[in-house]
C-alpha cells in the first residue's frame, strides 16, 4: 500500500503527519503478524475423534478486555489531564500436578499505557509513575497469584534495562491498548515501537499471599507518555467453591504531591471444571482441553502461550499434560478511579472486547 499526502506550500500540518505515521506503522505490525500466523498455523489444530478444532495462538490472547479512563489532575495554577489505557488478556490454562500444587494454572498478561496533556494538542510531561495491582478478593484460600523473575515477564517505557523481545508475548495487549489510547488522547508512540522500546525492569514490588504489586518511575518532568508489561500466572483450585474472584487495577500517577492517581480496576470470577484426570471425554471437549505429549511441551511452548517456567514444571511432572481454555475469566466489574462526571458520557467514549 502506498501513502500519499498533498503538500500546500509547503505547509503539512503535524497532525496529518502523525495520522500517517500511524497507519503505516499499524500496516507494518499486521503484516508482522500474518507472516507469524502463517509460519505457525500448521501447529494450530487438534483432533478430537474425526473432528478438527483451532487452537488459539501463543501470541494472541484467547479473550481480551479493554478500556480508558481520563480526569483532571494538578492544580488551579496549574491544570493538566491524566489518560489511562488497558488491555488485559487470557491465553489459556494448563493444569499442574505436582507437590503443593494441583490447580489450574491461568496465564494472563496486561499493558497499560498513560499520557498526560496541558489540553487538546498538547503534552506535559507529568507522568511520575504508574504501577499494577491484582489482589485476591473471594475465596483467596483457593487461588495463588505469582510471576517468575526472568527478564520477559516484566517490562517498562520510558526505563533503563534488559533488552528483551517482547513481539510474541506483548505485541497483541500492547496493540489493543495503544490503538485505544490513541483513539481518544494520542499516544507518542505506535504499537511496534512501544514493543521495541520496552525494557525488562521494575522499581518496586510487593507479594504477599493476596496482592502482587509491580511499579515503574517516570523520569521525573520529563514524561508525558509511558508503559507497562506484566505477565503472571494465576493458580486456581480445582472446582472452587465459591468461585474466586480477583481485581487488576492499573495506575498513573502524576506531579509528585498530588494524592490522587488514575486508574481503572476490572474485577474477575473464574470456575474452573475439576480435576481433568476425573472427566470424561466428553466434558474434555466441553472445556477445550486437550493432551500434549511431554515430548512436545518445548517446541509448542510458544505457540501455547505457556512460560519457561510452567514449561519446566511439566517436565518434571511428566505425562499427562493437559492444556485448556474454558471457561476464560469472566468480567464481573469495572471500577474507574475518580469516577467520570457523568456515566453516559463514559458510555460513548468507552470501548470493550470480550
Amino acid at each position: 500500500m502506498i501513502l500519499a499526502v498533498n503538500i500546500w506550500d509547503g505547509d503539512v500540518r503535524m497532525g496529518v503527519i502523525e495520522e500517517i505515521r500511524l497507519r503505516i506503522n499499524k500496516i507494518r505490525w499486521e503484516r508482522w503478524r500474518a507472516k507469524q500466523n502463517k509460519e505457525l498455523e500448521k501447529s494450530y489444530c487438534y483432533a478430537w475423534g474425526e473432528s478438527w478444532s483451532d487452537v488459539p495462538l501463543g501470541e494472541d490472547p484467547i479473550k481480551h478486555w479493554e478500556d480508558k479512563h481520563s480526569c483532571a489532575m494538578g492544580s488551579i495554577d496549574n491544570p493538566y489531564w491524566g489518560y489511562l489505557a488497558i488491555s488485559v488478556g487470557y491465553f489459556g490454562y494448563t493444569w499442574i500436578d505436582v507437590p503443593n500444587r494441583h490447580c489450574y494454572e491461568y496465564n494472563m498478561r496486561i499493558v497499560g499505557v498513560g499520557r498526560t496533556k496541558k489540553d487538546a494538542s498538547t503534552t506535559v510531561p507529568y507522568c511520575t509513575s504508574h504501577f499494577v495491582e491484582i489482589k485476591q478478593t473471594v475465596n483467596p484460600d483457593a487461588q495463588t497469584v505469582w510471576q517468575t523473575f526472568e527478564d520477559k515477564y516484566v517490562g517498562a517505557w520510558p526505563h533503563t534495562g534488559a533488552t528483551v523481545d517482547y513481539y510474541q508475548i506483548a505485541g497483541a495487549c500492547a496493540s489493543y491498548a495503544i490503538d485505544l489510547m490513541s483513539s481518544f488522547a494520542g499516544f507518542e508512540l505506535s504499537t511496534i515501537e512501544f514493543i521495541n522500546s520496552l525494557l525488562s525492569a521494575v522499581d518496586e514490588s510487593e507479594h504477599t499471599e493476596e496482592i502482587v504489586r509491580r511499579e515503574w518511575d517516570c523520569p521525573y518532568l520529563e514524561t508525558s507518555d509511558c508503559g507497562h508489561f506484566f505477565w503472571w500466572l494465576h493458580d486456581v483450585d480445582p472446582n472452587p467453591d465459591p468461585p474466586i474472584q480477583f481485581t487488576v487495577e492499573d495506575f498513573l500517577y502524576g506531579l509528585s504531591g498530588e494524592s490522587q492517581p488514575l486508574s481503572i480496576k476490572f474485577t474477575f470470577s473464574i470456575t474452573p471444571p475439576n480435576d481433568p484426570t476425573k472427566l470424561s471425554a466428553a466434558e474434555l471437549r466441553k472445556y477445550g482441553i486437550q493432551k500434549i505429549p511431554i515430548r512436545e511441551i518445548k517446541e509448542r511452548a510458544a505457540e501455547l502461550g505457556i512460560s519457561s517456567a510452567t514449561v519446566k514444571e511439566l517436565i518434571e511432572q511428566g505425562e499427562p499434560v493437559y492444556i485448556g481454555y474454558e471457561p476464560a475469566p469472566s468480567l464481573v466489574a469495572i471500577h474507574l478511579y475518580p469516577e467520570p462526571s457523568t456515566k453516559k458520557s463514559h458510555e460513548n467514549e468507552r470501548k470493550r472486547n470480550t
